[in-house]
Formats: C-alpha cells, structure tokens, sequence
C-alpha cells in the first residue's frame, strides 16, 4: 500500500489479547484485517495484496508475470508456511522452552529458503530487477518476521542481503512497517 499510494489507517493489535472488534471482524483473530470502503473484509495477506493489485496501475507495482507468482507462491507457501511455527513459539517463549525438534526443522528450512533466494535474486533494489513487484511486497515481511523473531543468516547470502537491507531503507518500508521492526534488523 505504501509503495501503491494506496492510503489506509493502521491500527496495533496485540494478538495475545485480541480486541472484540478484531474478533468481530475476523473471527480467527488473525492478522493483517482490511475492511474495504464498501465493508468487505479482507482477511489474510493474500487477499489484500490481490485487492491491492486490482487497485493500482502496474507501472508503479508489477503483480503479474510467471516468476512474480512463483515467488509470491514461494513466499507464501515455503517460507512463510516454514518459519510460521518459529515465529509463534518464539514470540511467546524463551528458545530453550520450544521444542528441539522444530527448532532443528525450522532452521533447516530458513537455511534451504535464503539459498533458494539467493539463486532467484535478480536485483539489487528490487529482487526481480529496476522496478518494485508483488514478489518484493511478499518476501519482505516474511523475511523481516523471521529475522526480528531470531532466524539469522542472511547476511551471508551476499545479493539477498543487499536486496534485504536495502530494502529496509526504502521510505515504503518504512511507512509500512511496525515501528518494532524498524532497524531491527539493519546491519
């Protein structure tokens, strides 16, 4: 939404004691929640992102294209599916609480994912070349999540980090993420 212009009014949600209104709206209590103008409620990622999408002229962020969908779909379904249970865990308990065996499986899959990126990079400012695209806007907060949460490494894989950190440093990001994770994670 930042990088489209697309104005909105944020609102913090503590997950751990979730508000009656959120519930309301989403009665799995997930986040992110968008209520549309109209009063439609869109509520995971992926429907915002493909609302988004149907908003927003591509010449200011490309949604379509076969490696755009693979990388959101990787996004989606590797990364994020694979780092969801480390980052609920972590958010909740000191490591040496959690489970070992998750803990071993989690990191492999981090791991497996930045290396996989680090192959399908192709730019440096954006991650498939010169302009902003759904893959970025997918990759970035499942990235910055498992980052902020204590999943490292990432600086050693040399054109994702410089496409991860600079990202960080983009105004969009900026706008757009929760103050917690601002320099969270830069080096």
């Amino acid at each position: 939404m930042a990088i489209s212009g697309i104005s909105v009014d944020f609102v913090t949600i503590d997950t751990s004691n979730k508000p009656a209104e959120l519930l309301a709206l989403n009665p799995k209590g997930t986040v992110p929640v968008m209520l549309l103008p109209r009063g439609q409620v869109l509520t995971s990622s992926n429907d915002i992102l493909s609302y988004i999408g149907s908003q927003v002229s591509s010449s200011c962020l490309a949604f379509t294209g076969p490696k755009i969908i693979e990388l959101h779909d990787f996004a989606d379904r590797t990364l994020g599916a694979g780092t969801r249970e480390w980052i609920f865990s972590y958010r909740d308990r000191p490591e040496k609480d959690m489970d070992p065996v998750l803990l071993d499986g989690v990191k492999q899959t981090w791991v497996d994912c930045l290396q996989q990126l680090e192959c399908w990079i192709e730019g440096e400012d954006y991650f498939l070349g010169v302009g902003p695209s759904l893959a970025d806007c997918a990759l970035i907060p499942r990235l910055a999540l498992a980052s902020h949460y204590g999943l490292k490494g990432i600086e050693k894989y040399p054109r994702l980090s410089r496409w991860f950190f600079g990202v960080q440093s983009k105004a969009w990001y900026r706008q757009a993420a929760p103050f917690h994770f601002l320099d969270a994670t830069l080096p």
